[in-house]
């Protein structure tokens, strides 16, 4: 987060359903490296700082999902594969549930699947609904209408969700 003049500390706090955020530390710096954490879970945090005067009003919220993706980095020399597709609904519903929202459900995508554009726009959709409901921005989507038969599903589509649950 970004540093503030005359800060002599910061109060982190962490939820893991909001807005249920606790108090988790008070660093000097303006940063925190928060340790440990589940794999597969998001942690939404808000953050205040702490000066002589006393403490500022709390950050936005901002959050991060712990899962591990396969091929972390992915572009167009990539083949998108249904492994990514399971990860990202893994990474939705983490969020979804900080958001104290139910589990979406999504169409049928087993190995050997062609990824469609339903699977991305249901993606897109129930993420979407987790981030207005923590309170975090909106995603800039690339092509963010997808056509059936016109559009063709790319590694961008996945880092776009990969990048929104992080």
């Amino acid at each position: 987060w970004t540093a503030v003049s005359g800060a002599t500390s910061y109060d982190v706090y962490r939820a893991t359903q909001v807005p249920g955020y606790s108090f988790v530390a008070s660093p000097t710096t303006n940063s925190y490296n928060d340790s440990p954490v589940s794999a597969g879970q998001t942690y939404v945090y808000i953050v205040r700082a702490v000066t002589n005067d006393g403490t500022s009003g709390f950050s936005d919220p901002d959050a991060a999902t712990t899962i591990l993706f396969t091929d972390p980095t992915l572009n167009s020399s990539v083949l998108v594969k249904a492994i990514h597709l399971a990860e990202i609904r893994q990474a939705v519903n983490a969020m979804r549930a900080a958001a104290g929202l139910v589990a979406a459900t999504f169409s049928p995508a087993t190995a050997g699947t062609i990824i469609q554009r339903a699977h991305i726009v249901e993606a897109r959709d129930a993420l979407d609904e987790a981030r207005t409901a923590i309170g975090l921005p909106g995603i800039g989507y690339t092509d963010p209408i997808i056509t059936a038969g016109a559009t063709t599903v790319k590694a961008a589509h996945f880092t776009g969700l990969r990048q929104g649950t992080q």
